[in-house]
């Protein structure tokens, strides 16, 4: 039963910090609210493509450290 409490509680805190707004949602809203919604559109689209782009990027790097640790280490 503490097993289930502890996990429980860990997911709560990471749905909480995942639907909260975080900056990027602040900019966007401001950009769409006091120039246009083309404008915030564009922005909104610019930090979809920035965050997929940042995602893959690190994934690849890790993918490649790890293939680089696991050769060093192959006999």
């Amino acid at each position: 039963m503490e097993i289930f409490a502890a996990i429980f509680s860990i997911a709560i805190a990471l749905t909480m910090g995942a639907v909260s707004p975080g900056p990027s949602f602040v900019m966007v809203a401001r950009t769409a609210l006091a120039v246009s919604c083309k404008d915030g559109l564009a922005a909104a689209m610019g930090m979809g493509v920035g965050g997929w782009c940042d995602r893959t990027a690190g994934t690849i790097l890790s993918l490649l450290g790890a293939k680089l640790v696991f050769e060093a280490n192959t006999p």
